[in-house]
């Protein structure tokens, strides 16, 4: 925005700060002077699906389209690191984390990290750090002086398996240990207010709500709408009521996602919906619901870490899958369980026997195709070769109606192996056969003659 800013010195995904399905941008310029020189500024720019310009004024910025993180105080260096800081309170968005190893908390140079929550609007074109307030996010001082606690920060994941991702701050030149041995802090992420530590049966309302579980097998239930549903440490039960679900993790232990109600598609196909649920071991579809999957990735990418999902139910329950999985074994028991065993690149998907299982592209016997599922075209006599070229032809006569061109190609009608090339087209009005041979098919023409 200025000169000797020095915009971009830090810059990083932001993960997706205000909710929209789209990953966000975040960008440092420590010597900025929102408060003074080298306050330092951060910029957080929101993605979107198209219209983006091939230049972006970062003084544009203006709380619809993102916002600035100003610096406290002259030397700061706000914006030196910048990071996604992942889910810190577990609220469904996703969180920021911005240093300012020059700052002062007590020791000169002792320096300090914020960390601002994501929320789902409300954002102002600027926002100083000075005023978080734990509700809007919070500040992690520097142990001792010059230690310039934040020279790097970033999120660490879950480490401690409590369904809340956790932080990472780099302090190179602290003393712990010896002149410039260096440290590195971890801090837990929470919901700093009331985590549940024993096991908890939480149940939701209609709207969009936030249940979270502690240490405990917990139970979670979400009442429908755009719901965020985190497990902690224990074995935990989250069960949805609709697709509208914002959020899911299992967090630590072995969880399950159970579907309440009937009738509803749990579509993992859907790269927006497998997004949004995470480290789950098992579905449990209840009654008369469907599970689609379409890669064996989505093994992996839901379960976490592991690569085996297990999928109960009854027989009114159904798992399609888009791709073909190799059907290894029949009635596996696992924990008094019975399950077949399906497998693909590595991923184990173990489905209750009672269930039916679909693989869409499974192979069709040519056999049996009976003017319902299709049909088939005979050629008109002997040594015509036909089919040896058959291709689309468009929608020859504007019909509405894609037809087809198949090619004859030792056909004689002008003279040994002339050949000879058929098109045919069908309406809303004309009925297949099991086969048509010829000009006997209907409504068809040929290269050298019209033929009904």
């Amino acid at each position: 925005m200025a000169t000797w800013d020095n915009s971009g010195f830090s810059v990083s995904t932001a993960g997706d700060v205000n909710g929209d399905g789209f990953d966000d941008l975040i960008v440092g310029a420590l010597w900025a002077k929102p408060d003074g020189n080298s306050s330092g500024a951060s910029y957080v720019i929101f993605g979107k699906a198209s219209g983006f310009a091939s230049q972006l004024d970062l003084s544009t910025l203006n709380g619809n389209n993102g916002f600035r993180l100003d610096g406290i105080a002259a030397d700061d260096w706000s914006g030196y690191s910048v990071s996604n800081a992942g889910d810190v309170n577990g609220d469904g968005f996703d969180d920021l984390i911005v240093s300012a190893p020059g700052a002062d908390p007590g020791y000169s140079d002792s320096g300090e990290s914020y960390v601002i929550f994501g929320k789902a609007s409300g954002f102002t074109s600027q926002l100083d750090l000075s005023t978080l307030n734990g509700n809007n996010g919070f500040r992690l001082d520097g142990v001792a002086a010059d230690d310039w606690s934040g020279h790097s920060v970033s999120t660490a994941g879950d480490v401690n398996g409590d369904g809340f991702d956790d932080l990472i701050v780099g302090v190179p030149w602290g003393a712990l240990g010896g002149d410039l041995s260096g440290a590195s802090y971890v801090f837990f992420g929470g919901n700093f207010i009331n985590a549940l530590t024993t096991a908890q049966t939480v149940s939701g309302t209609t709207g969009a709500d936030i249940l979270r579980g502690g240490l405990g097998n917990d139970t979670l239930t979400g009442g429908g709408g755009a719901d965020v549903l985190i497990g902690g440490a224990g074995n935990d039960m989250l069960t949805i009521s609709d697709a509208t679900l914002k959020k899911i993790d299992g967090g630590g232990g072995s969880d399950t996602l159970k579907l309440d109600g009937s009738g509803w598609t749990l579509d993992l196909a859907t790269t927006g919906m497998s997004n949004r649920i995470h480290d789950i071991e098992t579905i449990d579809l209840g009654t008369d619901n469907r599970l689609v999957i379409d890669t064996a990735a989505r093994i992996s990418q839901i379960t976490g870490t592991g690569q085996t999902l297990y999928v109960k139910g009854d027989t009114s329950d159904r798992v399609v899958l888009t791709t073909i999985w190799s059907h290894t074994a029949n009635h596996t028991t696992v924990d008094g369980q019975t399950y077949d065993l399906y497998q693909k690149d590595g991923n184990r998907l173990l489905v209750d026997s009672d269930m039916a299982v679909t693989q869409v592209s499974s192979a069709i016997q040519l056999s049996t195709l009976n003017g319902t599922n299709g049909f088939r075209l005979d050629g008109v006599a002997a040594y015509d070769l036909s089919g040896l070229s058959v291709s689309t032809a468009g929608d020859v006569n504007g019909d509405g109606f894609d037809d087809l061109i198949v090619g004859a190609v030792w056909a004689d009608p002008s003279g040994s192996s002339s050949g000879a090339s058929y098109v045919g087209n069908w309406g809303p009005e004309r009925s297949f056969g099991q086969h048509c041979r010829g000009c006997q098919w209907r409504w068809f023409w040929r290269s050298d003659c019209w033929c009904r």
